[in-house]
């Protein structure tokens, strides 16, 4: 499972990195324990989908 910055592609300048691996790692480890992990990465996105898509779509606007 790939965390932050990697798993999201915004341009570093915005500087959101840090905070969305530390969300998307507590978002995954909440899930994990009553899921399979198949099972907890898919829930893992559905939680944290709205959130990384407003992160990106204010870097693309800031970041022109």
């Amino acid at each position: 499972m790939i965390l932050g910055d990697a798993a999201h592609g915004m341009s570093p300048a915005a500087g959101q990195g840090a905070s969305l691996a530390i969300a998307d790692a507590l978002t995954t480890a909440a899930v994990l324990h009553p899921h399979t992990p198949e099972s907890a990465f898919t829930t893992a996105i559905g939680r944290r989908r709205t959130a990384t898509d407003q992160a990106r779509t204010t870097t693309r606007r800031t970041t022109r």
